[in-house]
């Protein structure tokens, strides 16, 4: 079984991250490709026991790699409170990882993500187009809560509660944002009933997310081990995108749902018609506002997790991503 090399690299401001990088035997493609895993999650989304994406495109001759972002995996931080916000991911992580990319000789790359990670990478293309070769995203919404009224609802609490100075009083007793650990191990109780998905449905894990998996301990390693710990400023973030309809910084300066409209880079982007947390209607809108010549949409019939996860996510999925990068590559030398 194929395994991943783990670097130490060093972001900007010295926080020590965690890449992860799959070398095939015969590199058969010009461009590497650059993972970066959803909200509160780490390199479990693409490689496990059993095997998973990242390993499945390097047998195709794909040279892949995968950052744990800052406060998962290997990428934890030595410290009790987890400040950082979306845009350290973009600016620090991801530039850091794609520093040591290029110091092996690659001047291009495709970027991708999953969820939260996709927007990450949409964000970072927009801001170094020369770098990119081309973005895939997973399950990423461009408006965030849309076909969701739960996650509106919350998202608009949030906005209106944000707009007391005193709310950010909250960050100096809430260390660390742990909703998603917790919902990964309750998310295992349901593991007796994975091949009886007819019985448990409980949005957004099953029933799609279960039918792809080879056994128990997929389960339990994607919604355990693969479920980390994150930032509660990103939690608000998002919640905040959620209910102002767009993706904005921090300190809401910066409107990155309109900066998306620079995007020229050939686009893939991946929807699952079960995704509960980000269903294709939140998803598409990329289509429309992006720049690209190359854009290509695949809609399939997978929750939120087991689009990058599973059997399916080996077989059809990393097929229509070696297409994709041939795609590109053809259009490069044109």
């Amino acid at each position: 079984m194929m395994r991943s090399k783990l670097h130490k690299i060093l972001a900007e401001d010295n926080v020590e991250l965690g890449l992860h990088e799959w070398t095939p035997v015969d590199v058969r493609y010009r461009f590497p490709i650059l993972f970066i895993h959803g909200f509160a999650q780490n390199h479990f989304s693409w490689d496990g026991k059993n095997g998973g994406l990242a390993p499945e495109l390097t047998k195709k001759g794909i040279h892949t790699f995968a950052i744990d972002l800052r406060g998962s995996g290997y990428s934890r931080l030595k410290k009790i409170f987890y400040n950082y916000t979306f845009e350290d991911f973009v600016s620090k992580d991801v530039q850091a990882s794609v520093n040591f990319i290029r110091k092996l000789g690659y001047d291009r790359l495709i970027i991708g993500g999953h969820s939260l990670g996709g927007i990450v990478s949409y964000a970072w293309a927009v801001q170094n187009p020369d770098t990119i070769a081309g973005i895939i995203t997973f399950g990423s919404p461009i408006i965030f809560g849309k076909g969701v009224p739960i996650m509106r609802f919350f998202g608009r609490v949030t906005v209106a509660i944000g707009k007391f100075p005193a709310s950010k009083l909250i960050y100096l007793v809430w260390p660390r944002e742990v909703a998603m650990k917790i919902l990964g191990i309750l998310g295992v109780v349901g593991a007796p009933f994975m091949r009886y998905k007819s019985i448990v449905k409980i949005a957004p894990l099953y029933p799609s997310y279960t039918r792809n998996f080879e056994s128990i301990y997929d389960f339990y390693e994607k919604l355990v081990r693969g479920f980390d710990f994150s930032s509660p400023r990103l939690f608000t973030q998002i919640l905040r995108w959620a209910g102002e309809g767009k993706i904005t910084s921090f300190d809401g300066r910066i409107d990155f749902t309109k900066e998306f409209e620079k995007i020229k880079s050939p686009l893939l982007v991946f929807a699952g018609t079960l995704d509960k947390l980000a269903p294709p209607e939140s998803v598409k809108p990329i289509l429309k506002i992006a720049q690209s010549k190359i854009k290509i949409y695949k809609e399939y019939e997978v929750g939120h997790l087991d689009i990058i996860e599973g059997k399916f996510a080996k077989t059809q999925i990393s097929q229509d991503i070696e297409d994709f990068v041939k795609l590109v590559e053809e259009e490069t030398q044109i």
